[in-house]
C-alpha cells in the first residue's frame, strides 16, 4: 500500500510516494502547472491506495484535478486533504537526514542551517506519512 503524499503550492508542489512503513519510496518537486500530468503518469505507474493532499496554498484546484484524474482513470486510491501545518518546519531534518551537511558545515547545528534548495518533496512525504499516522500534526 502506496500513499502519494502532495504539498501544493502556487508556483511548485511538492510530490512523494512512501509506503505503509512511512519510507520514501519516491519525491519529486514539479511546476504547479504539470500537476495533473504528473499525477496521471504515476497513477499508471505506481500502485497507491490514497492520495494524501496537503490542505493549504492550492489545495482546492489540486484536488479538483485529482478527482478529476482519479474519476477519468477510475483508479482505486482515495483522496483526503491532510494538515499541513508546519510540514515544511519538519521537512529540514528530513532533507538533512538525506542530504547531511558536508565540509565545515556539519559543525553548524542543523537547526541554524537552511537548505540549499526547495524542500517540497520532503513537505510531501510528511504529509503523507501524517496520512498513515506516522507523523505529527
Amino acid at each position: 500500500m502506496n500513499i502519494l503524499g502532495i504539498d501544493p503550492g502556487r508556483q511548485k508542489t511538492g510530490l512523494a510516494i512512501v509506503d505503509e512503513s512511512g519510507a520514501i519510496v519516491w519525491r519529486a518537486i514539479v511546476p504547479s502547472a504539470e500537476l495533473g500530468a504528473v499525477v496521471e503518469e504515476l497513477l499508471g505507474k505506481w500502485p497507491l491506495a490514497r492520495v494524501a493532499l496537503g490542505g493549504s496554498t492550492g489545495s482546492s484546484l489540486a484536488a479538483c484535478i485529482i478527482e478529476t484524474l482519479l474519476e477519468t482513470t477510475r483508479a482505486s486510491a482515495k483522496l483526503e486533504i491532510v494538515n499541513e501545518r508546519d510540514s515544511t518546519q519538519e521537512a529540514r531534518p528530513l532533507y538533512f537526514e538525506a542530504h547531511p551537511p558536508r565540509g565545515w558545515k556539519r559543525f553548524v547545528p542543523l537547526g541554524l542551517q537552511c537548505p540549499p534548495e526547495p524542500i517540497d518533496d520532503f513537505a510531501a512525504v510528511v504529509v503523507a506519512r501524517r496520512a498513515l499516522g506516522k507523523g505529527e500534526g
